[in-house]
């Protein structure tokens, strides 16, 4: 036995010494591509589309003075989208990878449908996500439609009664209060309160108290839903964020409903701008696609918005999985989850901030580079300029390699500017003097890490 382990153990210490010998002899040889540096880790989730890189498309983009909600094919043979909010400017972008969330209504009726035997308060419900009042309830009438919940409501151009405004001595307060039934969405609905008054400043939505006769309560019920405009009964007005609505843009589009915002293809020069496709909704539900008057619709002035957080999903109450409503020209995607667009802010201001607002005027666009922006040449690497900057376009090791897979980053003569290259550098921050991740995210996070000079 002494002598078969003593075989044993001298065996495993020879097939040890083999293997290290090996393992040395590899890490000798040069490698074809320099190492990928280290990378912090991310600790974001992408609500939105992401590129072949694994970076997430920003959305809204600007390019050449126009807003992005999704990838486009703009001046490229293949979709692409921003990975900064401003492309013009950062030219930083990514070709985008197929598939990605479902717009805000898309949600709304799904979540709804899913929810409605849960929803025990016995609210109807008009255009998939509108609670049924008095005003409704006649019209409905007057068109002999009485199947609300399966029907709808719509005009995004915002509510003529102004009344029906939260409007306090002259300001707009909407005092508000998160159920219990909500905590779970608790995070998500201060979001979307924030993003409103980020985009409209003069909205303030503050913590309900006892001296406040009217507030928006939002609780868990059977989808997503809410009342068009303050209610005239004073006391709590219930707006559900119940389960599959806990989506930022979800919740921006209620509360928008509750701000007195309608749908917006039901405008009355609707017809201008989409085709609605009736063979392709049941007759039940076709009320959902009525036009309203000027009478009760009040477009202040503001143009028609296919990007609007308040337009219908291009597929909206569909009976056969073909679109119920397309753009003239042929344009499919209709509406998005990101937030207000400038037209839902410039509409929202009208109504909010002051009967005549000076609009903002915009600044003219930079002629950008349509991408692949740059020279001529482009990198078919993710590292290139991390790379460069340990000096491979020049090394005798590395250099064969770098003119094939970073052509650009090598060759072209690159604009010195004090800036991020990566969306990610803000949580970076802790990283720039870490010894394994320090020189990849000094190298892309100049301006967070004070590297400019």
């Amino acid at each position: 036995m002494l002598s078969s382990r003593g075989y044993f153990i001298g065996y495993l210490l020879a097939f040890i010494a083999f293997h290290l010998a090996v393992m040395s002899h590899c890490a000798a040889v040069p490698s074809k591509a320099p190492a990928n540096p280290a990378v912090p880790p991310s600790y974001s989730k992408c609500d939105t589309r992401k590129t072949k890189d694994g970076e997430c498309c920003v959305f809204p983009f600007t390019y050449r003075g126009t807003e992005y909600y999704d990838c486009t094919t703009k001046d490229h043979s293949k979709e692409w989208c921003a990975t900064t909010s401003d492309y013009d400017n950062d030219s930083q972008w990514g070709e985008c990878v197929n598939g990605g969330p479902k717009p805000v209504f898309d949600v709304i009726l799904k979540a709804n449908k899913k929810q409605a035997a849960f929803r025990t308060s016995g609210e109807e419900l008009f255009q998939g996500d509108i609670v049924v009042d008095s005003q409704i309830r006649t019209y409905l009438a007057s068109i002999g439609a009485n199947n609300t919940t399966s029907g709808s409501r719509t005009k995004r151009a915002a509510m003529r009664n102004t009344r029906a405004r939260w409007i306090t001595n002259g300001r707009a307060i909407v005092p508000y209060v998160i159920e219990r039934s909500n905590y779970y969405a608790r995070g998500v609905i201060l979001q979307a309160m924030r993003h409103w008054e980020s985009k409209v400043p003069c909205i303030k939505f503050t913590p309900w108290n006892r001296r406040q006769r009217t507030y928006l309560s939002f609780f868990s019920g059977g989808g997503c839903y809410s009342h068009v405009g303050r209610q005239s009964a004073a006391g709590a007005q219930r707006i559900s964020i119940g389960r599959g609505c806990n989506v930022m843009g979800v919740v921006a589009h209620e509360i928008a409903h509750a701000l007195g915002f309608w749908h917006e293809q039901s405008r009355p020069d609707r017809d201008r701008y989409v085709t609605i496709n009736w063979r392709n909704i049941a007759s039940g539900v076709r009320h959902n696609f009525n036009k309203y008057s000027t009478s009760m619709i009040n477009s202040r002035g503001v143009s028609y918005d296919y990007d609007s957080l308040m337009h219908y999903s291009a597929g909206a109450f569909t009976v056969n999985g073909r679109p119920t409503i397309v753009a003239k020209g042929g344009r499919r995607r209709l509406g998005q989850r990101y937030g207000l667009t400038s037209k839902d802010i410039q509409q929202a201001k009208l109504m909010y901030c002051g009967s005549n607002p000076r609009p903002q005027t915009p600044r003219p666009p930079r002629p950008p580079t349509p991408p692949p922006p740059g020279c001529q040449y482009t990198d078919k690497a993710k590292y290139c300029s991390f790379w460069k900057t340990k000096g491979y376009c020049t090394s005798s090791q590395y250099r064969s390699f770098m003119m094939k897979d970073c052509k650009k980053t090598c060759l072209c003569r690159q604009t010195v500017s004090c800036k991020d290259d990566n969306s990610k550098c803000t949580s970076w921050t802790r990283y720039c003097n870490h010894q394994t991740y320090g020189p990849y995210v000094r190298s892309v996070c100049k301006k967070t890490c004070k590297r400019c000079s």
